[in-house]
């Protein structure tokens, strides 16, 4: 998915989840944080885009046995830059 080649006016959904993990031998746990998201997105035009979203984070401590839980609300304002490059390949 590429932001320049959605059409003015569009609507998607995003859902999105991440897992991210510890790894090494100096690693006391494996769990580091999930992240699952969700939103819309809208395409002002070919180039410009905005999207608002939920976000659940679940990260590890330093301590490692208690975890933050975060509720994040996202505002994205996306931008497709163009390249003589990309022009040509078009």
């Amino acid at each position: 998915w590429k932001p320049h080649d959605t059409d003015r006016g569009t609507l998607r959904a995003v859902v999105n989840n991440e897992v991210m993990i510890n790894a090494g031998r100096q690693t006391s746990t494996v769990f580091n944080q999930n992240r699952a998201y969700a939103g819309l997105n809208y395409a002002l035009s070919e180039q410009f885009e905005v999207e608002a979203g939920y976000m659940k984070v679940i990260q590890q401590r330093s301590s490692g046995n208690a975890f933050w839980n975060r509720d994040v609300l996202r505002l994205t304002l996306i931008h497709a830059w163009r390249t003589r490059r990309a022009e040509q390949s078009r």
